[in-house]
């Protein structure tokens, strides 16, 4: 509407509609690959959410401990310690935050494979920030 010069009926303002997007979580990334995590953290900012970045499941292991965080979303296939360790060793320490895991694969036992290992969701890479919105705003 706005490219066309008219305006649109709509019962949310410019305000409401960024303000829906603000979910105001702490969230620990773990992704090895460096453009993959620059992009997480724009879209989670952009999603109005604080952002820790951890190279691998070790390392974000190691973070965990060290501060409080929200919600994990991690990379599933990394060096170390992969996604699925990761959550099993964070589901073992009874840690109950949602952990949610991404991944490149498109199998489609993929799913049941991140639930198995303690995940409450599974992300398809390359996702857009509708999406990732989407699965982060019940948390």
């Amino acid at each position: 509407s706005k490219a066309q010069g008219t305006s649109a009926d709509t019962l949310l303002g410019p305000e409401a509609e960024k303000h829906e997007f603000k979910l105001d979580l702490s969230i620990l990334v773990a992704e090895d690959i460096v453009i993959n995590q620059l992009i997480l953290r724009d879209q989670l900012e952009e999603l109005g959410c604080s952002v820790t970045l951890a190279s691998d499941g070790l390392e974000a292991l190691g973070m965990w401990q060290d501060a409080k965080f929200d919600l994990v979303l991690t990379d599933v296939n990394m060096p170390r310690m992969n996604g699925y360790e990761l959550a099993a060793q964070l589901r073992s320490m009874n840690v109950t935050q949602p952990i949610i895991g991404a991944t490149a694969n498109a199998m489609r036992d993929e799913g049941e494979r991140c639930l198995r290992a303690g995940m409450n969701h599974c992300l398809i890479k390359p996702f857009t920030l509708h999406t990732l919105y989407n699965c982060l705003q019940h948390f």
